[in-house]
């Protein structure tokens, strides 16, 4: 079931004109996507069907506006037109954002040969991206949030300087692609590179540190209360896949000075809480203390592991990675051959500790319309106020994806919210 639409999404040609023969219209957008999906369904008359067609041509641009506000201007990427025997025409659009053609070019290997000394990285990118028409680079994230939502966004954190952000490493790889070049070396420093909703090229790390929103709560109960929204569902996933309770890091082999080597570069990190939230509740109600348990569990199993000698860092999170308490031990020993100093491997263990973050605990909402009680339109990078008395859950959790759908019954959104501080970029090598 979907509400009568209140707010809409709009889809508008390259001159502004509206769209107004669409059936459906679907935009999905994730923090580690910088292409998106932006789909919709039009039903032009035969008449008007070879306008259509000139206007929707693929290597076109198109404009997206939710509830009024400039949300993105993608490029098509196909179009199929299809006639059915009455003489019914019907159009599949389906867009990405502009930076589609740098994710399948290739970049230039010749474009910087291997540099010793640290170089700024923006320079890298309006060099390897000026083909593609870009001329600049944006760090203002808060700012273009604030256009998508509608709303100002509170206590975030000021934007990047992107002439400090620079890297060791600006070869190009075999095969690679413009921006899978530049993504690498972006994601080493923790920020992704996008495009704003003007097409201009973004840096963009997780903004953890900015008030919430949303506020959203489940279906049974009273009255929301004021700015706060009804969800039709509220689910929440976790999974062990690809979680490690603790993650060491070796580095490449220590400078040989004379006769003499140094020591090879290590790190360690682990978790400090082994059972997941539920675990004191259930301590409670049983009179087992099961963290006491699986803490005694990875004693017994980390007393004969190897590399005594790395400095251990903890990693204390009220949602935890990794979860257990009959294994609570599942160890993650990882060669890193580019890290060649202790900084650098407690950078990759951290990484490589919360690469697979999204898939060990997600919370995702669905929500009648498009626009929050706040008056705020949904969108990534922003955090959100969940709460589900059913599922013991009460946190404030970061938005890392978006799905607004529009049909002529209604509209509705999904969010996918992962804990603050759980997800890192980064270029973990296979």
């Amino acid at each position: 079931m979907t509400t009568p639409i209140r707010a809409s999404i709009e889809i508008r040609f390259s001159d502004d004109t509206v769209l107004t023969q669409w059936e459906t219209i679907t935009v999905r957008e994730r923090f580690d996507d910088a292409l998106g999906s932006y789909s919709f369904t039009v039903k032009p008359t035969f008449e008007k069907l070879f306008d259509f067609q000139l206007r929707l041509m693929k290597g076109e641009l198109v404009r997206v506006y939710v509830d009024g506000h400039p949300y993105a201007t993608p490029i098509i990427e196909s179009v199929a037109t299809s006639v059915d025997r009455s003489g019914s025409v019907k159009m599949q659009v389906e867009c990405k954002s502009v930076l589609l053609a740098a994710t399948e070019a290739s970049a230039d290997p010749q474009i910087y040969q291997k540099q010793q000394a640290d170089v700024p990285v923006s320079g890298l990118v309006l060099d390897v991206l000026k083909p593609f028409g870009f001329t600049s680079i944006n760090t203002d994230a808060a700012g273009n949030v604030k256009v998508l939502t509608g709303k100002g966004v509170e206590g975030r954190a000021p934007a990047i300087t992107a002439d400090t952000l620079k890297a060791k490493d600006a070869a190009v790889n075999d095969n690679e692609t413009c921006y899978g070049y530049l993504a690498r070396l972006y994601s080493r420093l923790g920020v992704a590179l996008r495009v704003t909703y003007e097409n201009e090229l973004l840096l963009q790390e997780p903004g953890y540190d900015q008030h919430p929103s949303y506020s959203v709560m489940e279906g049974q109960g009273d009255e929301t209360g004021f700015n706060r929204d009804r969800a039709l569902s509220i689910t929440l996933r976790e999974t062990n896949s690809g979680q490690f309770s603790k993650v060491v890091i070796l580095g490449k082999d220590g400078e040989k000075r004379g006769k003499k080597q140094t020591a090879k570069p290590r790190a360690a990190l682990r978790q400090t809480r082994l059972t997941g939230p539920l675990g004191p509740s259930l301590t409670a109600e049983t009179g087992f203390d099961i963290e006491a348990f699986a803490q005694t569990m990875w004693d017994v199993y980390a007393e004969d592991q190897p590399f005594e000698n790395v400095k251990e860092e903890s990693f204390a999170s009220d949602f935890p990675l990794y979860t257990s308490s009959l294994h609570p031990f599942k160890p993650k020993y990882y060669v890193d051959k580019r890290s060649r100093d202790n900084e650098r491997c407690a950078s990759f263990c951290k990484l490589v500790h919360t690469k697979n973050a999204p898939n060990a605990y997600e919370v995702t909402v669905e929500l009648d319309g498009l626009v929050a009680a706040t008056g705020a339109v949904y969108a990534i990078d922003t955090t959100c106020d969940v709460e589900s008395t059913a599922l013991k859950l009460k946190s404030t959790m970061w938005v890392h994806e978006v799905t607004l759908t529009q049909s002529r019954s209604g509209s509705r959104t999904t969010l996918k919210l992962l804990p603050l501080g759980s997800f890192v970029l980064g270029d973990i090598p296979s």
